[in-house]
């Protein structure tokens, strides 16, 4: 009488054949099955795309020279703006000058006006003194 261990190598080379095949079939499918050759780009087609690109481009590029350009003029515009809004700076008043001719102070030219109150806060009151005579 035979038993189920006498069939066993049989049932396990079955087990092992059917599993090689079975993993091998799509590497061996896949490589009979020619792959598609991708279909050549109409040049016909592609040539009135690359002009509306091209034209595209130029287009964008004026777009963005004429936006740099707008922006400037409104930062000139912004920074006249302030200066039209800003009050005018009262003059400090007049300090009386030592009496000695020898050395005179410098007046404050208008591009460059003196300490106002505002400054005053700002600087330490030793570079607010006048230079000392030797």
């Amino acid at each position: 009488m035979a038993s189920a261990l006498d069939d066993l190598p049989l049932i396990l080379g079955f087990t092992v054949v059917a599993f090689v095949l079975g993993a091998m079939t799509p590497v061996v499918v896949h490589r009979l099955d020619p792959t598609p050759r991708q279909p050549a780009p109409q040049t016909k087609y592609l040539q009135p795309l690359r002009d509306a690109v091209g034209a595209l481009d130029r287009t964008v590029d004026d777009l963005s020279k004429t936006v740099s350009s707008l922006a400037a003029e409104v930062n000139k515009l912004r920074v006249e703006l302030a200066a039209a809004r800003r009050p005018p700076e009262p003059q400090p008043p007049a300090v009386a000058q030592p009496a000695s001719p020898s050395a005179p102070q410098p007046e404050p030219s208008p591009a460059s006006p003196g300490p106002s109150a505002g400054d005053s806060s700002d600087s330490p009151p030793d570079a607010q003194r006048a230079p000392s005579e030797p």
